[in-house]
């Protein structure tokens, strides 16, 4: 039989091509021959799979007794053939990528590179649903071979649980999201495995809030479950924050942010999915129910009555130099003050012990004002009669709402160096009319009774406006004072002058 072997010309190319291979991959592995010493002159070929044959090519190699394969050691018994210049044996499935080591009776031999498979791993099944922390099974053939787990979004787990021939254990990743699984496998040729199912990775849940309603800097307690996957909170019209009072998988206790606003509150998991509560959180503000008297007088007291007035810190009239601070009477229910010098008509605003800002929608008539009539508009809410923004330099904003005159809209304008508000591209006539009018507000970074300059019609120089910082001003040019105006038919371009700061404009036209 062995005559038969050597004498096949195509066992020999066979042999020519097994030996030229495992000597090219283990050619560190050459060592001086001598007739009495154990010799590995190379191994393979690598890349075969497990229940294929592999050669080991030596001297004295008879002497072996065991070959110490990573994962498992094959005994001479269980060798297919064994001479002095070659064993043979089967790769048993244990077998993982490594260096090998030759047993024989004067001791050992470790090879100094590494044999590798090719191995096609087996999925059968995957954990279809888990929490982040957790661990998920996947199990199969090969399973430890497999050297990386990818979930959704490129979130890689490159060490496990355990990992064995038939199964794999893998701690989900506290940013891993829901999708598939992509199970990448080790060897000369890796293979991959992607999931046909999306892995259900679990949310945060939300079930109630304590209590519904809660008043700025209280506590509020979020029940449910998997709430240890919270990373932030962000309540309404505040900012996203990571800073609980405390945290446990069934229960969130967080202090209400002094800028929140009612609606639901938004929980941002570690994978960053964002989970809304199904229930919005109620914050207790002030209520003004009535206010009285109205009209009411200048330095005469004025009655605000409701609900939690005792939050207010604040009350802000409009034309008032100043926030109103000091009240004779203050109570959850009850609010008197002073009228203060320079009120005129308008909605007040009220801000909270916690510096939060309310628009009410609670008037104040004082007493002998009347509102400013206009008999032909340029800009009331908006720009009327032809009139837009023909303005130069920095920023106007001709829908302001946070500092009116009257009604709900007024025009900001950022002062940069001597540039303007401008008017233009409309008419109105002066037929009947005795006076140009406006409001001016004097904003931050004004200088204090700053002069503004006027053109009217192309006209400057005409007048200058003395504003007020944190005040309305109400201006009424009377035409017959303006030479330049006096033969004028209309009116059809206006601009004011500034340089620092910026000031709000509202009710533009004549009268």
């Amino acid at each position: 039989m062995k005559k038969n072997i050597n004498n096949n010309p195509f066992y020999f190319l066979i042999m020519f091509f097994i030996i030229i291979g495992v000597t090219v991959s283990c050619s560190n592995d050459d060592a001086d021959s001598s007739n009495d010493v154990v010799e590995l002159l190379s191994f393979g070929p690598s890349g075969q799979k497990h229940g294929e044959k592999i050669s080991f090519i030596g001297h004295n190699l008879d002497r072996v007794t065991s070959i110490m394969l990573p994962g498992v050691e094959v005994s001479s018994d269980d060798f297919v053939s064994q001479t002095s210049g070659k064993i043979e044996l089967i790769i048993p499935e244990e077998a993982t990528e490594g260096k090998v080591t030759l047993v024989y009776d004067g001791g050992e031999i470790t090879s100094k590179t590494v044999l590798s498979f090719d191995v096609p791993f087996m999925i059968a099944s995957i954990t279809p649903e888990a929490k982040p922390g957790e661990n998920i099974t996947i199990t199969g053939d090969y399973l430890n071979w497999v050297t990386s787990v990818v979930f959704a979004d490129g979130i890689e787990v490159k060490e496990f649980v355990s990992a064995s021939l038939k199964q794999l254990v893998v701690k989900v990743p506290l940013d891993a999201k829901t999708g598939q699984l992509l199970i990448i496998g080790g060897g000369t040729e890796p293979y991959t495995f992607q999931s046909e199912s999306d892995i259900i990775i679990d949310l945060p849940k939300v079930s109630s809030l304590e209590p519904a309603s809660v008043k700025h800097s209280d506590l509020l307690t979020i029940n449910g479950e998997d709430l240890d996957l919270v990373k932030t909170i962000k309540f309404p019209n505040s900012t996203e924050s990571a800073a609980f009072e405390s945290q446990t998988s069934t229960k969130i206790v967080v202090k209400v942010p002094n800028t929140a606003t009612d609606g639901k509150i938004a929980l941002t998991a570690y994978s960053g999915v964002v989970v809304e509560t199904p229930m919005p959180v109620k914050i207790i503000l002030p209520i003004i129910t009535n206010a009285a008297p109205k009209p009411v007088a200048i330095d005469a007291d004025w009655t605000l009555t409701g609900t939690d007035l005792d939050l207010v810190k604040e009350v802000i009239i409009p034309g008032a130099a100043n926030p109103i601070t000091a009240f004779s009477t203050h109570t959850a229910t009850k609010i008197v003050l002073k009228v203060p010098q320079g009120s005129f008509n308008g909605t007040i605003k009220l801000k909270t012990i916690n510096d939060f800002l309310i628009e009410t929608n609670t008037e104040i008539q004082i007493e002998g004002l009347t509102d400013i009539p206009l008999t032909r508009v340029i800009f009331d809410d908006d720009y009327r009669n032809g009139f837009g923004n023909w303005s130069w330099g920095g920023n106007v904003n001709p829908a302001y709402t946070a500092e009116v005159r009257e009604g709900t809209k007024a025009i900001k304008k950022d002062w940069q160096d001597w540039d303007g508000l401008r008017f233009g591209g409309g008419s109105i006539s002066t037929a009947g009319m005795t006076e140009f009018v406006f409001s001016v507000y004097g904003g931050e970074g004004l200088e204090n009774n700053q002069q503004l300059g006027i053109m009217i019609n192309g006209n400057w120089g005409i007048t200058t406006v003395q504003v007020k910082i944190g005040a309305w001003t109400d201006v009424a040019i009377p035409l017959s004072s303006l030479p330049a105006l006096s033969s004028a038919t209309e009116i059809n371009d206006f601009a004011i002058q500034g340089k620092f700061g910026y000031v709000i404009v509202d009710k533009v036209g004549l009268r």
